[in-house]
């Protein structure tokens, strides 16, 4: 079941999820060290992490599903949410330089048309950060998160999505190695886990952050298409009629 907006407003305002945001934003932080200038999209719930970046951006703009809600964003400023539909997002053509996905494509209804639009609305050479649950991780079954909701992904099926919409991934990081328990995942021990847990243990992560870039040139089908030759006319010339052939003459019997 798909948490709905307040739920995961709800998660974030606790420590453990204010916790999760402080990690999950370093992460973002170490694939775009600067976004000055840049044109910045977040589309599922991404507030929490579009908040702490570097505001530097050119624009920022958290784009929400229907399905899920939507929520006044940032607090106490002129609203920068909308309402959208995944599959139809409401953007020009090449719009963002940067592209953000938090509690979005392992939720979406149709996680292709999600991708197709995400390769539509980024520019040129732009890139997208998607924060996904790891598939048999601790994290992706603790229903008490938001990560515990929708479809986890291994690397290897990321990549794999993500190279089929023209989106090779550039990197991947792993983030949260400690359980979801209140006790454990205290500000201080989730940061000192990240420090001595991502150079060794990124088999034990409980979310991948993705980078991939917008690929220009998409590869043709490999279905051969059937295509009319062009009509090539003859030469006008003499028409020759043909030859005659007597006919043997009749004998009476």
């Amino acid at each position: 079941m798909r948490p709905d907006v307040i739920a995961l407003r709800n998660f974030y305002r606790r420590p453990l999820g204010r916790s999760v945001a402080d990690i999950v934003s370093g992460k973002v932080r170490c694939l775009w060290p600067s976004l000055k200038g840049c044109h910045v999209a977040g589309i599922g719930f991404a507030t929490p992490v579009l908040g702490r970046l570097d505001d530097g951006a050119a624009s920022r703009i958290a784009l929400m599903p229907a399905a899920q809600g939507v929520l006044h964003w940032p607090r106490a400023e002129r609203n920068a949410t909308a309402l959208v539909e995944e599959q139809a997002l409401p953007v020009p053509d090449g719009a963002f330089d940067r592209v953000l996905l938090v509690h979005a494509l392992e939720l979406a209804d149709h996680a292709p048309g999600l991708l197709e639009e995400t390769w539509r609305i980024l520019s040129p050479g732009g890139r997208v950060i998607i924060v996904v649950p790891r598939r048999r991780a601790i994290w992706s079954g603790a229903e008490q998160t938001p990560f515990g909701s929708g479809q986890p992904y291994s690397r290897h099926q990321i990549r794999e999505a993500l190279a089929g919409h023209s989106l090779p991934v550039t990197r991947i990081l792993g983030a949260l190695y400690l359980p979801p328990v209140a006790m454990l995942a205290t500000p201080k021990t989730l940061r000192l886990a990240e420090r001595l847990a991502s150079p060794f243990l990124g088999g034990l992560a409980g979310v991948l952050v993705v980078e991939a870039e917008k690929q220009i040139y998409r590869p043709v089908s490999a279905a051969r298409r059937l295509v009319p030759r062009p009509a090539t006319a003859l030469p006008a010339g003499p028409r020759v009629a043909p030859p005659l052939v007597p006919m043997s003459p009749s004998s009476d019997t």
